[in-house]
């Protein structure tokens, strides 16, 4: 063999050797090995102790080298006896949380690091309080009836808060004023002192009582918003400024049955019923409560609250076909209408089809007077099934076919009016506050005028019918509206937020 052979050769076994031994060195013993006495001598630093919730402490720490795990101390007191908290078998733990504090009271901590064989020195003492969690809001401004509005300020529950406070300031860093201190039940804060055009910053903190004494949390990150009020929504829009236009409805009332887009959630609490009020002089009675369903799987559902309306006979019952039955996914449209099947008990209410014709016969044997359903303009949303939607509207056209030598049952068919949706793609910004709902515009140069035309060609029908007359409290009442009229919730996947109302 040749010296230069043998050289290579010896050069790859010493490299060879040198990676076992390089290897070897770490998997026994760490280069940062720290020998037991250096240990001994070693305190636990940068300890810190915050609060986790009402009952849960948090005690961190930086990890130590050489450490196999660590052993947390508390007292009632700094010089006072200390008993073992916590133990984290992980020398690169980080924390450890001591739960089942008594809230607001103060406890004092110390961390102790051990190898094998040995234990460090204590850490210093630090201190800390268990209070309620911090916060997390949401703000959101809503319309109310024009010119007013107010901000809605959502906040998630906080574990054992006995309340919470709510705060408002007109800068970020400026004086923050306390609104209001509201219950452990109540999430939701309803700001109406807000202004048009003003930006406002608000915060949140929750407070548990301990002895007849609050004990607060930290205050939850500063929100901000500015209710700016949309074009469609300007005052020359408002009802009480439109002009007397179209068919004279005066003496004639109408019950408006339906979710968001009745109540006019878009238009500050004006719809286009409103708009009929004044426009044509309709008497309109409004039963529309957001995000329920025209099936009666949910609480306040159409069908339902429909049985809340007067019991005197209106010139017509108006129904929306809600987008709310479209959203939620488990809503089935169900099968055609079945022919010759006209009885209340007939129909399936949990599904879209029974739903329509259960509304039709209601109205029939309750007030005898005829049927109208309206569609929304085509849309495309991605929380509203578009598609599921105009499948909907198809049943509808085909429950009228069914009902034609029945019972009057008319439909303002504005998803497939291509009139009406060239309008609204040409001035979306003007017409929509958001996919679904109106503004005061939309409704007004969308729905109004059809509406209008349609209800003011019952009048031939209704005079064969023999109807009785509605009430004469109402009459020339402009709208009524049930008072009650808090929406349900929804979640992100289109159901209810609150359990008791799901499926």
């Amino acid at each position: 063999m040749s010296q230069r052979k043998t050289g290579r050769i010896t050069i790859s076994l010493l490299c060879v050797l040198c990676m076992l031994a390089v290897a070897s060195v770490f998997s026994l013993e760490p280069a940062f090995a720290v020998s037991k006495s250096a240990f001994k001598k070693a305190r636990v630093s940068g300890v810190k102790v915050t609060s986790r919730d009402y009952q849960t402490l948090r005690v961190s720490w930086s990890p130590m080298n050489g450490a196999k795990g660590y052993v947390i101390y508390s007292s009632e007191s700094h010089y006072g006896k200390y008993r073992k908290a916590a133990t984290v078998k992980k020398g690169t733990a980080k924390f450890a949380d001591v739960k089942k504090c008594s809230t607001g009271k103060t406890y004092y901590f110390k961390v102790q690091a051990y190898m094998s064989g040995a234990k460090s020195q204590f850490s210093y003492v630090k201190t800390g309080k268990a209070v309620p969690a911090k916060p997390k809001v949401k703000l959101s401004a809503v319309e109310a009836l024009a010119p007013r509005t107010h901000i809605d300020a959502d906040y998630e529950k906080v574990a054992g808060a006995s309340g919470y406070e709510i705060w408002r300031s007109g800068s970020k860093s400026g004086k923050y004023t306390k609104l209001d201190a509201v219950s452990a039940k109540k999430l939701k804060y309803t700001d109406t002192t807000a202004k048009e055009n003003t930006t406002y910053f608000y915060r949140v903190r929750a407070y548990r009582k301990v002895s007849g004494k609050k004990v607060y949390g930290p205050y939850s990150s500063v929100k901000s918003i500015t209710y700016v009020r949309l074009a469609g929504n300007e005052a020359q829009y408002n009802a009480a400024n439109i002009a007397k236009a179209g068919p004279d409805l005066s003496g004639k009332s109408f019950f408006f049955l339906g979710s968001s887009v009745t109540r006019g959630r878009g238009g500050e609490g004006q719809s286009f019923a409103d708009q009929l009020a004044v426009r044509n002089g309709l008497t309109a009675v409004k039963e529309a409560v957001d995000g329920t369903t025209l099936v009666t799987t949910y609480a306040n559902s159409y069908i339902e609250r429909m049985k809340n309306l007067p019991k005197g006979v209106p010139d017509a019952l108006v129904c929306q076909l809600s987008s709310n039955d479209s959203r939620i996914k488990v809503i089935p449209i169900g099968g055609e209408p079945v022919p010759g099947k006209f009885g209340q008990q007939d129909f399936n209410q949990e599904t879209v089809t029974g739903a329509i014709e259960y509304v039709i016969a209601y109205a029939r044997d309750t007030w005898g007077c005829p049927v109208v359903f309206y569609t929304l303009p085509k849309f495309s949303s991605d929380v509203f099934d578009d598609q599921k939607y105009g499948n909907m509207v198809t049943r509808l056209n085909q429950v009228q076919a069914k009902w034609k030598d029945e019972w009057p049952v008319y439909v303002l068919d504005l998803w497939n009016d291509a009139q009406v949706n060239a309008k609204l793609d040409g001035n979306r910004e003007l017409y929509m506050s958001d996919a679904i709902h109106p503004t005061k515009a939309g409704y007004l140069d969308l729905y109004t005028p059809g509406m209008a035309d349609l209800l003011d060609s019952l009048g031939q029908v209704q005079s064969q019918m023999e109807t009785g007359t509605f009430a004469e409290e109402y009459k020339g009442a402009g709208v009524l509206s049930r008072p009650d009229t808090t929406p349900i919730v929804l979640g992100e996947d289109g159901l209810p937020a609150d359990d008791t109302l799901r499926p």
